[in-house]
């Protein structure tokens, strides 16, 4: 139970902000290094900043993050798969 509430947490304290999208994208596009961009643009399609919120999507990107170790997008995909 810890975990899960800890997860819902995390996912609300990463957030972004409207602009997120679009420096997300523009991220991985120009290949900027760092493990961020993938789990901001998860972020986006989740909460619908910028882009319509697609959960789909959103656990694709997170997924993708997730695979390089980001621990973001760990947690975020841990409560999406258990949102109680």
């Amino acid at each position: 139970l810890f975990a899960q509430t800890k997860a819902k947490d995390v996912l609300k304290q990463t957030a972004p902000t409207q602009g997120a999208a679009q420096q997300a994208k523009r991220a991985m596009v120009q290949g900027e290094p760092g493990r961020t961009s993938p789990a901001q643009y998860g972020h986006c399609y989740l909460y619908g900043l910028g882009v319509a919120a697609d959960t789909a999507k959103a656990k694709a990107w997170y997924q993708k993050a997730a695979a390089t170790g980001n621990l973001d997008a760990i947690e975020a995909l841990k409560a999406m798969a258990n949102p109680f």
